[in-house]
């Protein structure tokens, strides 16, 4: 997925360069004919403030505690969704992008989910990936209009995969052709250019988490189990055995053992409702949820109360500052009342 493109310099001939664009370990920046390799983290100039990253292929994506966007790297396809195919080198605010609660940056294109529920997409679109019933490329983040209640949208290899809020999922892109098929669950290896719901082979219950990566897609149900669907080709769906055949529709990873929920069962809250980041972390932490939060609670592994805060208002993210606390799991309560309505792991390191 992470392709890298060549630089045709005499000494640097087998060498990339990544435009500017940051991962966890290393960031390449191209100048003319100069490269120069971190392999070691640095801080990323002019940033504050973010709340969420993204890594598309040779771009990034940042999301800040406003809500505003902000991107660097390759933009040749328009991914930024800054109506320009300029790369840069610094990370630009891209206009027309507000109130963002989530991005994820594919192969060339880009999701960004609104907390209204809305999802905006730009880039490369020839599979359909952009959702808006073209196959045509954005440089303009433009909303989904069949797309409504999402709260998760994540950007595959050339396919999109969007988790809604009433625990349904929906997927749109690349579906068909070579070693591509079936990655959309829909039962087909038809491309769609709009947004398909993927077939329900878990039955009842509701997904809590979708991942869309280069040519296949994982569903993590609320009952812990994870399904997949797509390519197969060296075991990836997780059901038994390498070059198995792929599979057109969400087949039970049997040979995972059942992932912990982080939610209760029979409460209120489930954990497509609640965004807890980063975990683990450092301390310092965001916090938001779908719905008015009467209070929550963050206990230590002996059920000590270590933190609280009252009346959290609906999709506001906010700031927890436990770096004064021993490295260590810890326990976040959500309250209704003295009822304890979910939890979730936080671990502090």
């Amino acid at each position: 997925m992470r392709q890298q493109e060549a630089v045709s310099i005499p000494s640097f001939k087998k060498m990339t360069a990544l435009y500017g664009q940051v991962a966890i370990i290393h960031l390449a920046n191209w100048a003319m004919a100069r490269i120069q390799i971190k392999n070691t983290p640095v801080q990323v100039i002019g940033l504050t403030d973010i709340v969420h990253v993204a890594a598309g292929a040779e771009y990034s994506l940042f999301l800040k505690k406003n809500g505003t966007v902000w991107a660097c790297g390759h933009n040749g396809f328009g991914q930024f969704g800054n109506g320009t195919n300029t790369y840069s080198k610094v990370a630009v605010q891209i206009s027309g992008l507000s109130d963002i609660i989530q991005i994820s940056g594919g192969e060339w294109h880009s999701l960004f989910v609104k907390n209204d529920g809305s999802v905006f997409s730009s880039g490369r679109n020839q599979f359909g990936q952009l959702g808006d019933g073209t196959t045509t490329d954005k440089n303009k983040a433009d909303f989904i209009p069949t797309l409504t209640g999402v709260i998760q949208a994540e950007a595959g290899g050339i396919h999109s995969v969007f988790l809604k809020n009433d625990g349904s999922v929906w997927s749109c892109g690349l579906n068909s052709g070579g070693n591509n098929n079936g990655q959309l669950g829909d039962g087909t290896a038809v491309d769609k250019h709009i947004p398909v719901q993927v077939i329900s082979s878990w039955g009842g219950g509701t997904i809590v988490r979708a991942e869309a990566t280069r040519e296949h897609s994982l569903f993590l149900h609320s009952d812990g189990k994870l399904w997949a669907s797509g390519r197969n080709n060296y075991g990836q769906l997780v059901y038994g055995a390498f070059t198995t055949p792929n599979s057109f529709t969400p087949i039970f990873s049997n040979k995972v053992c059942n992932t912990l929920p982080t939610s209760l069962k029979g409460t209120k809250f489930w954990e497509n409702e609640i965004q807890l980041f980063p975990n683990p972390s450092n301390g310092t932490i965001y916090f938001r949820a779908t719905k008015e939060i009467f209070l929550i609670e963050i206990v230590d592994k002996i059920g000590k109360k270590v933190y609280s805060q009252a009346n959290i208002h609906q999709n506001k993210f906010i700031e927890i500052n436990l770096v004064h606390l021993p490295s260590g799991i810890y326990l976040l309560k959500l309250m209704d009342s003295n009822l304890i309505q979910s939890t979730k792991k936080l671990m502090i390191f």
